[in-house]
């Protein structure tokens, strides 16, 4: 077995070249080592190549190994000197091999990573109701790793339980399904540095209901999370998606806060998701292998029905039936509205008429305020004030319409009044009515 001194010779000799370079350009690259290397340096980093693949964390974690870098991969100014008296000189490339060496070595120091167990991250994120199911429900472990953009994702673990309702456990604990993920930076910095900018959403989809319907979102989702040396541990919980089993179950992680239907391709004919690829953004695609005698059709369109009519929401009746009546017509075109309140207001004044004697041109006072008075031939009516900064901040143009409020005849089976205020390109606002009639 070679001695330490017989390894530094063989390689001393493989680096040297035959044919050496001019000694002043040497003497020259050595000075500028100096400079930049020696013990007394305020950094430690190679001249002028090119580290832009040295993330901030391997930069920390060599800053911090200063002493053990330098002692064992720089060769110091006194032995340095006593090669070039041997004329064993280093060459340019010989200098940049074992600069890259060192990079490389702490490279390799920096990756290693702690993370937690599946057991850890439970405990750390304190979320009680994962902590039963991975206890008492049905667990599958995943482990699976993928790099997209500028961040590793590892799915760690998946259980599944019915409701503990159904089962006696104890009462004020939930059922459903809960998937363990990590989020974290590849170069090393912490998720804290972009937490409330960048957003993630981890949503489990299944084969033969179209995702922008039937996602966390839809399916009694929610999530919890806590950021743990920079690594990023959330877990979601859902609804129980064990009972589509005999369906292919996938997870999907997007960097956004919304699912967004550009970024997967749903098979109308076979009901599959894949992803897009031409997607411009992270749009993970993982498949979730749950056991498939664990599917149970009956209850699974049960919960498809009761899901659904769900979503039937019952409108907010207003007291009037003409409003009202707008409502159901703009659910019936496909708006999820059900209040009054969710209906823009070019919409509202669409199903009534503009009563012509009520436009009037307004001037904005000292105070900035508008002040809008009428009354109709009834004598009823009175006067609206709003600022003009209404109309500033509501649209970025400064022009559009504004709902004042909403006034009822004697009778409000009979007669809605919506009353408005205008600004158009030219800066000129309006007060007017618009009048339903039965």
């Amino acid at each position: 077995m070679k001695t330490e001194r017989e390894i530094d010779k063989l390689m001393q000799e493989a680096l040297s070249p035959e044919i050496e370079p001019d000694k002043a350009l040497n003497e020259n690259l050595l000075h500028m080592w100096d400079g930049q290397y020696s013990d007394n340096a305020s950094e430690n980093r190679c001249s002028d190549m090119d580290t832009d693949l040295i993330s901030d964390r391997v930069d920390m974690v060599y800053k911090r190994k200063k002493e053990h870098v330098t002692k064992n991969y720089f060769i110091s100014k006194k032995e340095r000197m006593s090669e070039m008296k041997n004329k064993r000189r280093l060459s340019i490339a010989a200098a940049a091999a074992i600069c890259v060496l060192a990079v490389s070595t702490t490279v390799a120091v920096a990756a290693t990573v702690r993370y937690l167990s599946r057991e850890e991250i439970i405990k750390e994120v304190k979320d009680p109701y994962a902590e039963n199911a991975f206890k008492n429900g049905t667990t599958l472990d995943i482990n699976q790793t993928v790099e997209a953009g500028d961040y590793r994702f590892r799915v760690y673990s998946i259980a599944t339980q019915e409701k503990l309702t159904e089962n006696g456990l104890n009462e004020g604990l939930e059922g459903g399904t809960y998937v363990i993920v990590s989020i974290e930076r590849i170069d090393g910095t912490s998720m804290l540095d972009d937490y409330h900018e960048k957003t993630f959403l981890v949503s489990p989809l299944i084969q033969g209901l179209e995702p922008w319907s039937y996602n966390i979102f839809s399916m009694g989702g929610s999530y919890t999370q806590k950021i743990k040396d920079g690594i990023l541990y959330r877990i979601i919980k859902c609804d129980e998606i064990a009972l589509f089993a005999d369906r292919q179950i996938y997870l999907s992680i997007l960097d956004d806060t919304f699912y967004q239907k550009d970024a997967y391709h749903y098979n109308e004919v076979d009901g599959t998701i894949s992803r897009e690829e031409s997607y411009d953004g992270i749009n993970l695609l993982f498949e979730l292998p749950i056991d498939k005698s664990r599917a149970d059709k009956e209850k699974a369109a049960q919960y498809l029905r009761e899901l659904e009519k769900s979503w039937e929401k019952e409108i907010v009746e207003t007291g009037s039936e003409l409003l009202d009546n707008i409502i159901r017509q703009e659910r019936a075109k496909g708006s999820n509205a059900i209040c009054i309140e969710e209906i823009p207001v070019e919409v509202l004044i669409s199903y009534a008429k503009l009563d012509e004697d009520s436009v009037k041109v307004l001037t904005p006072r000292d105070d900035g305020m508008i002040e809008y008075t009428y009354y109709r031939k009834d004598e009823s009516g009175g006067s609206d004030m709003r600022a003009l900064d209404d109309f500033l901040l509501r649209f970025p143009d400064g022009t559009g319409t504004i709902l004042i409020g909403i006034n009822f005849g004697e009778n409000s089976e009979e007669e809605v009044i919506f009353r408005v205020f205008t600004r158009d390109a030219d800066g000129i606002i309006k007060g007017m009515e618009y009048i339903i009639k039965e």
